[in-house]
């Protein structure tokens, strides 16, 4: 049982702003729900570190095309409460379906 619910946003990310998580986010800074007890410890050739935690923690992966974005976090459960949750979601059909993904500013 999480004390905190799965949406408690649990700590600040700094993001690359020129990766598709730092499109999706609008900024240098993302706040995540972290629920996990693991981490990545090491980056698969083919991938590059697009966000960190404050503690060093990678908090995204991307491969260089941009049709690879992992978060360990959990964006699915903050759809309704935080803008980056549906950007992310909404570049992602974007980019299945082969269009540009639209951002906001």
């Amino acid at each position: 049982m999480r004390p905190f619910g799965r949406k408690h946003l649990a700590h600040t990310a700094t993001v690359d702003p020129a990766s598709e998580l730092g499109q999706a986010a609008g900024g240098r800074e993302i706040q995540v729900n972290s629920l996990h007890h693991q981490a990545v410890r090491s980056v698969a050739p083919g991938l590059r570190q697009t966000a960190t935690g404050d503690d060093g923690t990678v908090e995204g992966l991307e491969s260089a095309d941009g049709l690879i974005v992992a978060v360990p976090c959990h964006p699915e459960e903050l759809t309704g409460a935080l803008p980056l949750a549906s950007h992310l979601f909404e570049r992602l059909v974007a980019r299945t379906a082969g269009r540009t993904p639209h951002t906001e500013g």
